[in-house]
């Protein structure tokens, strides 16, 4: 699998191992393949601007009886701006048309030529450019609606610093910040 057109700086498999998220050096596009097929499903924007991709994670997903109900729903990755980009898989738009032109280099991989859909939701970190930093999403039941997945966002920083977020599922947007704090001591 070539998914882009420099080498990798971060990839990640969902947690039922069908999706496999990659992001370049380059850190402005994310694409989602299926695994182990390696058929492209999804290219994302990151931005515009070279960043390192330091964290790709994809929503786990809740269980409900016997199976997991919305895995791998929300792709979510940290850059080393500070930001922390979300994409939602389940969004149409940000698939790849089958009549996208494509462009073949040297090795003969077909990219698509698209801009890449852009987050549906985001976080800027209080954290300096350059720091550091791991996500992760934890999907639960939405206690007051059953019928709702409610998606937590968490990072943590090489600084020590411990971030939770709540990301609204209609709206996407800026993501809230429900809790932060210190984990690690300051040096």
């Amino acid at each position: 699998l070539e998914a882009h057109r420099g080498p990798l700086a971060c990839l990640v498999l969902s947690s039922c191992g069908r999706l496999l998220a990659t992001a370049s050096d380059k850190g402005t596009v994310v694409r989602v393949h299926s695994f182990p097929q390696a058929q492209l499903l999804h290219t994302f924007r990151r931005g515009s601007l070279p960043a390192t991709i330091l964290s790709l994670c994809f929503s786990p997903g809740v269980k409900v009886g016997e199976r997991y109900e919305q895995s791998a729903n929300l792709l979510c990755a940290a850059s080393s701006t500070g930001t922390i980009h979300v994409w939602s898989l389940d969004a149409q738009r940000g698939a790849v048309p089958a009549s996208a032109p494509v462009v073949r280099s040297a090795s003969a991989v077909q990219l698509p030529l698209i801009s890449g859909e852009r987050g549906f939701a985001h976080i800027k970190l209080r954290t300096p450019p350059g720091c550091r930093c791991t996500v992760a999403i934890r999907d639960t039941l939405n206690e007051n609606q059953p019928d709702q997945i409610k998606h937590s966002l968490y990072a943590l920083t090489e600084q020590g610093a411990y971030y939770s977020y709540l990301l609204d599922p209609l709206c996407g947007g800026e993501c809230t910040l429900q809790d932060e704090r210190r984990v690690v001591p300051s040096m």
